[in-house]
């Protein structure tokens, strides 16, 4: 799973729908700067100054009117400073000349804006004449108006969240995930812009509290279970007191790796705890107490179809996440054949080591969790390490062009999942993996191979990498990339690299099966209103996976609508498109120059993917 480095993306459903910024971080108002400003003095006969112009009226202004490259520029750029986080977390403070310390504003207010700003931007593009620009521009207006239709679209839902919630996608974490990791750390004067965004945490959990109002006045409660989870991570945060927070933390250590005299050093940390004591901690207080009161009338199901509204929108975070017009009925029985399929593979592949036949999914990896070992916690990062620096040597049997980004490893509580580098090159990419137990052998391959090379790190690398307009190397289309990553696991075993590790492809295979009954789940949960157990019990069988992994999953699922399907949707694309060029191409169908005109255009939506090879000139 790729966790986008655009922390409150406008792409990220789950988190809002958006993330603010560039103006200001305090509660509902957009305004900044001199607070007497248009204000007219009564000491004085000079008429009064007219109002400045709202942010969509601006950015109509500044891009009416511009060639169709400088336009994709300016609205990138326009865009971009909405999200001062993102800004900072990809080193583009200098491209962007952003000069605030700020916080994203991830008022509702605010993202209403935003959505608000792109249609108007989706509008100025639609003025552009298609037929006079060239091939690669006519494919950078088709990418980039479906992308700003699909987020016009997604605005007339912007209720439709959990921006509490307790996964990766909520505002507690992401914003645990940006001060621990993304934001810079290698200056003194990053350490006192860190201590300024810090004193502005109080502000955006005031904006997040007003968010789950709203929701509650639109009657969107998230699921009580998941306030559970929430309430016991908060009460850790809270109760283990300043210096344990994540936020001190992070604080103490990196300030350990820049160079400093002893007394700035001590100082910072006093500032940083006094911060937290006074400001960070409460604030975390007020939302526990908020989210104590929602619990009480929080619903115990857990699909958004339960809501007015919800399965259109459903069917909307489908389209999103897919970039297809799939229903959810067809996604549903797409996942059943497709579970059909792979059990039939998997019995297969089991029975040439010996298996029996009669074996559920749950005893064939029982079996082969004990015949295919364990890797010890203190090993789990040095064995990754090694699958990639082998996966990176065999790169050239498939692939013209290779990333120079290379992909660190890091070892903590959580992982399964990878982080894109910054653009500056100052942070490269980051696959995270857990190891703090042991873990099953057999899977290991698999999940190097979907979140670092040839998957997600391999893929996005390289598109930092591409001359192409910047919202293309930017823009992360969720079957495109997760639908690459499935497929780098399937070419994997087509190129060979687990001729002898049949444990492993096994391992690959009940990986596949993970994304196939991720189709039937989250359409089950809502578009079929599936209870909790019933979707946890339903991917536990169809998997093999235990029932406490299967709950997390689920978990999973239900605060995230859509995204689950993108998987196996986009890696199902990505087969098509390459069957339908060897049947075209026969003997001269090269499997690199397919890759190469695939990953060439950056992430595009599966709608137009077939443009990225019918198009002679490529990008």
């Amino acid at each position: 799973m790729k966790i986008l480095a655009v922390l409150l993306s406008l792409s990220l459903l789950a988190s809002c729908g958006g993330g603010g910024g560039g103006g200001s971080a305090a509660g509902d108002s957009a305004s900044v700067g001199d607070s007497t400003a248009g204000v007219e003095d009564p000491n004085t006969s000079s008429p009064p100054s007219q109002s400045a112009p709202t942010p969509v009226e601006q950015v109509t202004t500044d891009l009416n009117g511009l060639s169709m490259d400088d336009f994709f520029e300016g609205a990138s750029r326009a865009l971009l400073r909405r999200s001062p986080e993102t800004v900072v977390a990809d080193g583009l403070v200098d491209y962007i000349g952003m000069q605030s310390v700020q916080l994203d504003d991830i008022s509702d207010a605010y993202t209403s804006e935003t959505y608000s700003i792109m249609e108007a931007v989706l509008l100025l593009l639609q003025q552009y004449d298609r037929s006079q620009l060239s091939k690669a521009q006519q494919l950078s207006y088709d990418i980039y108006e479906w992308h700003l239709q699909d987020q016009v679209n997604l605005g007339g839902y912007l209720e439709f969240s959990y921006p509490a919630n307790p996964s990766l996608t909520g505002i507690v974490r992401q914003t645990e995930l940006f001060f621990s990791d993304l934001h810079p750390f290698a200056t003194e004067q990053d350490a006192r812009d860190y201590l300024l965004r810090l004193g502005q945490i109080d502000t955006r959990i005031t904006q997040l509290l007003r968010n789950l109002r709203n929701r509650e006045r639109a009657g969107i409660i998230q699921p009580a279970i998941s306030i559970g989870i929430i309430l016991r991570h908060l009460a850790g945060l809270i109760g283990n007191g300043a210096t344990a927070s994540i936020y001190y933390q992070t604080m103490e250590q990196k300030l350990n790796q820049i160079s400093l005299d002893e007394t700035t050093r001590v100082n910072l940390l006093v500032d940083a705890r006094a911060v937290i004591e006074q400001q960070v901690i409460p604030a975390f207080q007020s939302l526990e107490t908020e989210l104590e009161r929602l619990e009480l009338s929080a619903p115990s199901a857990i699909g958004f179809g339960q809501f007015d509204g919800g399965k259109d929108f459903y069917q909307q975070a489908l389209r999103h996440h897919t970039s297809t017009d799939l229903t959810a009925d067809e996604i549903h029985q797409l996942g059943l054949s497709e579970i059909s399929r792979i059990h039939s593979e998997i019995r297969m592949e089991a029975g040439e080591l010996g298996y029996p036949e009669t074996d559920s999914m749950r005893q064939i990896f029982s079996r082969l969790e004990t015949d295919g070992g364990m890797v010890p916690a203190s090993q789990i990062v040095a064995t990754h390490t090694n699958i990639i620096a082998l996966a990176r040597s065999k790169l050239d049997q498939a692939f013209l062009q290779i990333p120079a980004e290379q992909v660190r490893i890091i070892g903590g509580q959580t992982g399964g999942y990878y982080i894109e580098g910054s653009y500056d090159g100052m942070r490269p990419g980051a696959f995270y993996v857990s190891n703090v137990s042991d873990v099953p052998a057999y899977g290991m391959a698999t999940l190097a191979y979907h979140e670092a090379v040839p998957g997600h790190h391999f893929q996005i690398a390289l598109s930092h990498e591409l001359d192409l307009p910047n919202f293309r190397t930017r823009l992360h289309f969720t079957a495109f990339v997760e639908g690459w990553a499935l497929y780098a696991e399937q070419l994997a075993w087509e190129l060979g690299w687990y001729n002898d590790d049949p444990y492993g492809n096994l391992g690959r295979l009940q990986f596949e099966a993970m994304r196939a009954a991720r189709l039937v789940v989250d359409t089950g949960i809502h578009f079929r209103n599936w209870e909790f157990d019933e979707a946890a019990d339903y991917f536990a069988e169809a998997t093999g996976l235990s029932t406490s992994y299967s709950q997390g999953q689920i978990l999973r699922y239900m605060l995230y609508p859509g995204q689950a399907t993108a998987y196996m949707v986009g890696m199902r694309q990505f087969l098509l498109l390459r069957q339908q060029e060897q049947i075209r191409l026969e003997s001269d169908f090269d499997l690199k120059e397919f890759h190469a005109r695939i990953l060439g255009s950056g992430a595009v939506p599966m709608s137009i993917i077939e443009q990225l090879v019918d198009s002679e000139e490529g990008q």
